[in-house]
């Protein structure tokens, strides 16, 4: 039975009570996938809902790896050297210092 072809069933119209009862026709091809268009609908909803938080969770972890790196580099860079673990956290300290005066100078602006 194809839903499409044919004479479209009609119902009552109740919503609003003031207006006389026309016979108002209606496809039952909508009712019939009512179901499938929510879950679409609910999925749809889903998908965007997690490209936004992928979206934001790179756009977190993108400058959290930068700094990794430099501090992977950093570090490195202190051992190929031949520093001592003491000099090399010194040195870590020195850097950590020099960023919290830096983010502070920018605050200040």
């Amino acid at each position: 039975m194809d839903l499409f072809l044919g004479q479209p069933n009609t119902r009552t119209v109740e919503a609003f009570p003031q207006a006389d009862n026309k016979q108002e026709p209606y496809l039952v091809a909508g009712d019939a996938y009512h179901a499938e268009r929510a879950y679409d609908a609910r999925r749809t909803r889903r998908r965007k809902a997690w490209a936004v938080l992928r979206l934001l969770l790179i756009a977190l972890a993108v400058p959290c790896a930068v700094v990794l790196m430099f501090l992977a580099a950093f570090c490195a860079t202190y051992i190929v050297r031949g520093a001592t673990p003491e000099e090399l956290m010194r040195a870590l300290g020195d850097l950590a210092l020099r960023v919290e005066s830096f983010a502070a100078e920018v605050l200040r602006l």
